[in-house]
């Protein structure tokens, strides 16, 4: 719940790839085909009342710290590491590596050695440094390779990089974590939740510096297709946090996405618990 000095927390050590065997994405691709093909995967994703049924009360104590103390002994490890996701509640608690574009890292762990599981990488196009320097968007990715289906697990330590990441589909996953910390070298910094969504590959949500006009349709077309209505005011003058990871939630088709949007903390803001609502006619994927 916070520990500053902790290491990758409650997860495999992924740190070390040698004993993984290489496989190709497509390799991957068929792999998580194969699984579908054996699972009843849900065309709509569901409430999923019983898994969310032990959440929904916000407690301030477990937001805790930022693992902002743990990008500079990681750095030593890997010039690329350039900050620190954590989200409370979840085991993602990984350092943010950049490569040169944004397949780099795709197959690749921390050791930059092949990893089925791989990183939390940012896009390659993001700017890094203090809140003002930083992206409009600063967009990250992460393999889900565990909890893809339309009804999540919550919790299962099983999921890791971004496997817990579609815990934030049930509503009241998201009103006890409604906080997010993603933090550069240059600056500790805590982000509000305004959007949880799946979407198809087409929207470009993905766009790192898309000019005023250009973040304020990536704002209003992610909270006009987020499962829940957060009370969470957000507008183009914000810095957004944009969390990327693959689903299957409405099929097969790999062109899906599951996202996690986040405002950064303006100052003077404190840490409080937020309205969230069911958000009775989201947009759903075109796919």
């Amino acid at each position: 719940t916070g520990n500053e000095g902790t290491d990758i927390a409650d997860a495999p050590d992924i740190s070390s790839s040698a004993s993984v065997t290489a496989l190709s994405g497509q390799r991957l691709e068929t792999i998580l085909a194969n699984r579908l093909s054996a699972e009843n995967v849900a065309t709509t994703p569901g409430s999923g009342s019983d898994i969310d049924a032990n959440w929904g009360t916000f407690d301030a104590s477990t937001v805790g710290g930022t693992g902002w103390s743990n990008i500079a002994s990681w750095k030593a490890r890997n010039s690329d590491v350039v900050g620190w996701l954590r989200i409370p509640n979840t085991n993602i608690n990984y350092p943010v590596v950049v490569g040169p574009n944004n397949n780099y890292y795709t197959s690749l762990g921390y050791d930059k050695n092949y990893s089925y599981y791989g990183v939390i990488w940012a896009d390659s196009d993001t700017k890094f440094g203090t809140s003002s320097q930083i992206s409009q968007n600063t967009v990250l990715y992460g393999h889900n390779w565990t909890n893809y289906t339309a009804t999540p697990f919550i919790g299962r330590a099983a999921d890791i990089m971004f496997g817990q990441l579609p815990s934030f589909h049930y509503i009241n996953f998201c009103r006890s974590t409604p906080y997010i910390h993603y933090s550069t070298e240059a600056q500790s910094m805590t982000w509000k939740v305004f959007a949880v969504f799946y979407t198809e590959e087409s929207f470009n949500y993905i766009a790192s510096d898309p000019g005023t006009s250009g973040l304020q349709y990536i704002i209003n077309e992610a909270k006009a297709r987020s499962l829940h209505d957060f009370n969470v005011d957000v507008n183009a003058s914000d810095k957004i946090l944009t969390l990327s990871t693959c689903t299957r939630a409405y099929g097969q088709t790999n062109q899906q996405r599951f996202v996690v949007m986040a405002r950064l903390m303006r100052p003077g803001e404190t840490i409080s618990e937020v309205s969230i609502t069911p958000n009775p006619d989201f947009k759903r994927p075109q796919l």
